[in-house]
């Protein structure tokens, strides 16, 4: 089901945070299974780099909103799409694009 889903998701995407230049911006005692947000390296253009996903790739993340815009992104991991081939997809895209 849909539900025993997300774990998988959601922790494939933690694992890639922690080991990437990006890092989860929520404590782990604190996350949600469904949504993941990601704090982006200062460098990055996250606004370009989210274009470059969805154009690209076909992935679309949400952006920080208020004092985080620009700093973070938000990505869903919930219902149909959530499963291990999409997360993988993203992991993917973002080990090219946030290099």
């Amino acid at each position: 089901s849909t539900w025993q889903r997300k774990p998988i998701a959601s922790s494939s995407s933690h694992i890639y945070v922690a080991f990437s230049r990006c890092r989860c911006h929520v404590d782990e005692q604190y996350r949600l299974p469904s949504l993941t947000t990601v704090r982006l390296p200062a460098n990055i253009d996250e606004a370009d780099a989210r274009k470059r996903l969805l154009h690209d790739y076909h992935i679309e993340v949400g952006g920080g909103l208020g004092e985080l815009k620009g700093k973070v992104w938000r990505i869903g991991l919930m219902g149909y799409t959530s499963n291990e081939a999409n997360v993988n997809a993203l992991i993917g895209a973002l080990k090219t694009i946030v290099q």
